[in-house]
């Protein structure tokens, strides 16, 4: 399907997380629609420039937009053998610590 390039301009500051490569959508009302990859980010000018579809309309200025980042380039889990946390509280008042979670990743078999 042949693709367009269209440029996105914010009245206000964009997410600083965006990168070239995540994938753009809207949202049309109540249906989810993927624009397409990000191809350029401007953050001075507040533009994100995206290949989209031909045949998808472009979003309106009203519309919500949103992206995402390709998982598994972007995972969160620490690998390895070895892992250390340290937590402060700098605070004169003393404090009590709810719960605390944790994942493993197998690096290597």
């Amino acid at each position: 399907m042949p693709n367009r390039s269209i440029t996105l301009t914010f009245e206000y500051e964009i997410n600083n997380l965006i990168q070239v490569g995540d994938v753009v959508y809207y949202l049309d009302g109540t249906t989810i629609k993927e624009m397409g990859l990000v191809t350029a980010i401007d953050f001075t000018n507040k533009t994100i420039t995206c290949n989209i579809p031909v045949a998808l309309a472009a979003p309106t200025t009203s519309q919500f937009i949103f992206f995402s980042k390709d998982n598994k380039s972007h995972q969160t889990d620490i690998i390895g053998y070895y892992a250390e946390c340290v937590m402060k509280n700098d605070s004169p008042e003393a404090a009590e610590l709810f719960q605390i979670g944790g994942e493993v990743a197998e690096s290597s078999k």
